[in-house]
């Protein structure tokens, strides 16, 4: 996520990724992870994106800004970017075709 303007906002932080509607078909898994620098896509089996994707709105983030918890986005600051979220979709070849997923990505914002 990338913030160009904070309209009177001071901060933005605890930055929650999760899977809002659908569900991956039988045979198919979606996992996720993060990181401070983009990643290439591959069809390699990711060492990044290795945690399922939740499904349901976290309690606590589970995207950092700066690679770590519980900093912040700022005006004026020199990051205005949280860290990188890695998706990988894994299937088998039993897997059904057509599968649509939804991601939500919330933050909360500091007036």
């Amino acid at each position: 996520m990338n913030v160009v303007s904070f309209a009177g906002s001071s901060s933005v932080s605890n930055v929650r990724f999760y899977l809002a509607s659908g569900s991956p078909s039988e045979d198919t898994y979606c996992y996720f992870g993060e990181s401070q620098q983009y990643i290439v896509p591959t069809a390699a089996v990711s060492t990044i994106a290795t945690q399922s994707v939740p499904t349901a709105l976290p309690t606590t983030e589970n995207v950092f800004i700066d690679g770590a918890p519980g900093n912040s986005l700022t005006p004026g600051s020199t990051n205005s970017y949280t860290d990188w979220i890695v998706l990988q979709i894994q299937t088998t070849p039993s897997a059904s075709a057509g599968t649509s997923l939804t991601f939500n990505c919330v933050y909360s914002e500091i007036a």
